[in-house]
């Protein structure tokens, strides 16, 4: 075999030995402990998402408009 054939062989065996590190290595065990660690945070009720920190309230109350108006309504008529 040639010299480029054999570098290209080499090559390509490099590639599949990174492509069966990354298939084999995505559980990683510092990924495995994280997950593990959210279980632990979850089961003691601690909210991990943004979702899960707004999931019960409402988006549609604004009642910082009211304070405001009410506010205003107030200094037009001097009560303020």
């Amino acid at each position: 075999m040639k010299k480029p054939g054999r570098v290209l062989l080499l090559l390509a065996g490099l590639a599949m030995a990174f492509f069966l590190f990354g298939l084999f290595g995505h559980e990683s065990r510092s990924r495995r402990a994280l997950r593990e660690y959210q279980a632990q945070l979850r089961a003691r009720g601690e909210k991990l998402t943004y979702a899960e920190l707004t999931r019960f309230r409402s988006t549609n109350v604004n009642s910082s408009l009211d304070a405001l108006t009410n506010a205003v309504g107030r200094t037009r008529s001097g009560l303020f």
